[in-house]
């Protein structure tokens, strides 16, 4: 019962409701003993309750010592520290090694790093084998329980999408050379600014790219020692 009571509190809806029908009950209640204390109707004690005059500086400091405690707990809760026990850590060690050694090797992502991408033709496959893993993102097992490499991950998926936004714009494919593609290199002699601006935007994706992918690598390796 408790813990079915636990589960429906963590609910972001039906906590809602919750405290919204203690705040009301507790009006109740006031008002039912405001009426009886002050010899007056319920009728009266909840008029007189919703019409009570406030000074506007008890307002603010109201409002700011909600703001203040959110604040503190928010704090607090994303500075706690996650802790593993054995079957947490045996699922976030599958999803880690999944993503490290099929989805998004280190070899896959060797072009970014190089920043072949932005400079040179390329294998098509090579940046749809990247773009996938937003599609892995989608599915339900993909996630991770520890909320720091949740967050990394996050982090690498965002920027991968910001590398499909980027390239589907700026690369096409090469003349002669079937399932290559490169930024079009007549725009490098009928329009150079087009040319450079596209390689500005692959190359910066691509290095923040390398840095998410490393980031993630590492933190995973610290994290969960494999």
């Amino acid at each position: 019962m408790i813990k079915n009571l636990t589960n429906i509190w963590k609910d972001p809806v039906w906590s809602k409701v919750i405290s919204v029908g203690i705040i009301f009950v507790i009006t109740l209640a006031y008002n039912k003993i405001e009426s009886y204390t002050q010899n007056i109707s319920f009728a009266e004690a909840f008029i007189k309750f919703w019409n009570y005059p406030i000074k506007l500086w008890i307002l603010i400091l109201v409002i700011i010592t909600i703001l203040l405690i959110c604040w503190v707990y928010f704090t607090i809760k994303r500075n706690r520290k996650f802790r593993y026990d054995d079957d947490t850590i045996t699922l976030d060690s599958y999803l880690y090694l999944k993503i490290r050694d099929e989805l998004l090797t280190d070899d896959m992502i060797m072009n970014v790093k190089q920043n072949i991408l932005s400079s040179n033709s390329f294998y098509g496959e090579s940046l749809f084998n990247i773009l996938d893993l937003t599609d892995e993102n989608r599915k339900s097992y993909f996630e991770f329980l520890n909320p720091v490499l949740e967050d990394k991950k996050a982090q690498l998926i965002q920027t991968i999408e910001k590398l499909h936004s980027v390239t589907a714009n700026t690369v096409s494919g090469v003349l002669g050379t079937p399932g290559y593609l490169s930024i079009p290199r007549e725009w490098a002699h009928n329009d150079r600014e087009r040319f450079d601006d596209a390689w500005k935007k692959i190359s910066s994706v691509e290095n923040e790219l390398a840095q998410k992918y490393d980031d993630f690598i590492k933190t995973g390796k610290r994290i969960l020692k494999v």
